[in-house]
């Protein structure tokens, strides 16, 4: 999770967070499942929030104990909420 703050000589400049959670299910050695979701807002950018929800099939090329590698290919949903007003 992040959440950025920021002002400038007293003018508000940034205001925007974002959280990104993913889970993975091995089920053959190697080869799993996962699940993403990421929620995003930025009060600056002409977008109020953003969700999406993802999921799809995970490969874990190289699987050492210094190093993991995994491919992941899916599909996913997005939906977005968008200003009502011209304020943007």
């Amino acid at each position: 999770a992040f959440h950025g703050y920021a002002r400038q000589q007293g003018v508000l400049n940034e205001n925007k967070a974002l959280l990104n959670a993913r889970n993975e299910l091995n089920m053959f050695e190697g080869i799993g499942w996962f699940q993403a979701l990421q929620v995003e807002y930025d009060e600056f950018r002409a977008i109020d929030l953003r969700a999406g929800l993802y999921t799809g099939a995970a490969w874990a090329a190289i699987k050492t104990d210094e190093t993991i590698l995994t491919f992941r290919l899916g599909a996913g949903l997005v939906w977005e909420s968008l200003p009502t007003d011209d304020s943007r």
